[in-house]
């Protein structure tokens, strides 16, 4: 099921420095679901790892703190 963030977005984190990037990864928080890939994620649920643009340096992010810039279509 798709996200509110999924892979190859582009996005902006909004706390705390505001940079700019691309979805590489996501992982829930707590595997507390059953079947996670049928269910909606919550953005409090997971995090996202974004490689940021113009850096070779990707991190971690809550995806409540991520905005959508642009949103992958398949």
């Amino acid at each position: 099921m798709r996200q509110t963030f999924d892979i190859g977005d582009l996005v902006k984190v909004e706390h705390p420095q505001g940079k700019s990037g691309i979805v590489i990864e996501k992982v829930l928080i707590n595997a507390h679901m059953l079947n996670p890939e049928h269910q909606l994620w919550h953005p409090e649920e997971y995090n996202c790892k974004v490689q940021f643009l113009h850096s070779s340096q990707s991190s971690w992010v809550r995806a409540k703190w991520l905005k959508h810039l642009s949103k992958i279509k398949q």
